[in-house]
């Protein structure tokens, strides 16, 4: 089981890593050294599924346990406690947010860009999940208003700004060169 100890303490390596808390919750720590909730549950259709629960610090280890809970009883109740809404999985080929995104990231990394800068952008890119597997040709700019709005909401206006600019710079890799697919 974690502790807030050992989630704080955890360094950022060359890779991605988990550490886990059992029945399917686990913390991701990320190269920038942003630390992402995971969670692997199987929805009632009998699909294994992965999702994320935030950021931490901003979801303390109680809250992910208390979700992780919630979601178990609700699939033991036959709800998908986070249904797809009938998006299916993007064909092979097609370049979805998530893909460009983590592109981008890839060649934020190489610029050799700072820790911080980078760990802003990642726990950023983390708040538009919502996006991840739809196809960049099927985004507009009206489906990136919501996630905006919401970061306004909490006033937070200079974060909702940067995160503007970089949704902006995300739909720049719409066409994705074919040595970075």
């Amino acid at each position: 089981m974690l502790t807030d100890t050992k989630i704080k303490s955890a360094k950022p390596r060359d890779t991605r890593f988990s550490l886990t808390d059992g029945r399917g919750l686990s913390i991701e720590v990320m190269p920038s050294g942003a630390k992402f909730w995971r969670l692997k549950y199987t929805d009632p259709a009998g699909k294994r599924r992965n999702v994320s629960l935030g950021e931490f610090p901003i979801v303390k280890l109680s809250a992910a346990r208390l979700k992780r809970e919630e979601v178990k009883a609700a699939v033991k109740d036959g709800t998908d406690p986070f249904p797809t809404n009938g998006a299916a999985e993007p064909a092979p080929g097609v370049v979805t947010w998530k893909h460009a995104a983590q592109k981008y990231m890839e060649k934020c990394l190489a610029e050799k860009q700072s820790p911080s800068t980078i760990a802003n952008r990642w726990r950023w890119l983390g708040r538009m999940s919502d996006l991840d597997n739809r196809p960049m040709a099927e985004i507009e700019p009206r489906d990136l208003l919501p996630i905006l709005q919401r970061v306004e909401a909490e006033g937070t206006y200079e974060t909702a700004g940067a995160m503007r600019t970089l949704m902006g710079q995300v739909m720049r890799i719409r066409v994705v060169p074919r040595e970075m697919v």
